[in-house]
């Protein structure tokens, strides 16, 4: 548009210091019964807060994930270092092979 101002570009974040970004994690993790080197290297492996995938591997969490992986008991087993057993949840057993591949939901 004529006379108007182009665009702003951001300036690039500095990286976040890895002491930083582990730092209240480690603590949770402590708390869930790590010693504090173990939970910062734990910490560790979830930072930064996205999910991995390495097409080599089996596509399970936490490689990935699918529709019937129970990350919730995976997750919570992570976060107070086994001490909260799986929940015996299981996974739907109605999925469909085309979207919205999730079956009707439970009663």
């Amino acid at each position: 548009m004529p006379g108007s101002k182009p665009p702003q570009v951001a300036e690039p974040c500095a990286p976040v210091p890895v002491s930083f970004r582990s730092g209240p994690w480690s603590k949770l993790l402590e708390n869930g019964g790590y010693p504090p080197e173990e939970a910062r290297q734990a910490a560790l492996t979830v930072l930064p807060d996205i999910l991995r995938y390495d097409r080599t591997q089996p596509a399970h969490y936490p490689n990935g994930r699918v529709p019937t992986d129970d990350v919730y008991s995976l997750r919570f087993a992570w976060l107070t270092n086994g001490k909260v057993p799986p929940s015996g949840l299981k996974p739907h057993d109605d999925l469909l092979n085309e979207f919205p591949y999730l079956g009707l939901p439970n009663p």
